[in-house]
């Protein structure tokens, strides 16, 4: 290694894999080595179309590749399977997005909804628990307060 040349790590702890649960956090320590390896162009397709224009498709299609062999090894053997087969890392991305983003949501604005209705049970034990559950799920989807906010003040339309 020459002493000008930089080591980027491009593979997340296993505990961090994407695994249905964690996309939005995932995503953003994706897009960081993605980044750092200087590569985060090859998620955007109008740079694909350019680099169709300009002739240098296969220098173009390498890093396309590179960028989805960094996505896929990230993920856990489930979700690499279900992703696999993509060529340009542009489509995997946004394939990524299409299944992940609305569905979180909509998990995200549900858990809001029952938090903000949750009705006392009898029990202040399992009601704790259940906070605590929402709590975590909310912190592993990176969940901002406003976030929370804008749902809860949009609430007012909803018939209990």
């Amino acid at each position: 290694m020459s002493s000008g040349s930089v080591n980027i790590a491009l593979k997340l702890d296993s505990s961090q894999y994407l695994n249905g649960k964690n996309y939005f956090v995932w995503k953003e320590l994706v897009y960081g080595i993605i980044e750092d390896a200087g590569l985060e162009m090859t998620l955007q397709e109008q740079w694909v179309k350019a680099a169709q224009r300009g002739g240098d498709m296969e220098a173009a299609n390498r890093k396309s590749r590179r960028v989805v062999r960094i996505i896929l090894m990230n993920m856990t053997f489930e979700f690499a399977n279900e992703f696999i087969g993509f060529d340009q890392a542009y489509e995997l991305w946004q394939a990524l997005e299409n299944r992940f983003e609305v569905l979180s949501a909509t998990e995200i604005k549900n858990l809001v909804i029952e938090i903000a209705t949750m009705r006392y049970n009898g029990n202040v034990a399992s009601m704790a628990r259940r906070c605590d559950q929402i709590k975590k799920q909310l912190k592993d989807n990176n969940v901002s307060v406003g976030t929370v906010i804008d749902i809860l003040s949009g609430m007012n339309n909803i018939n209990f």
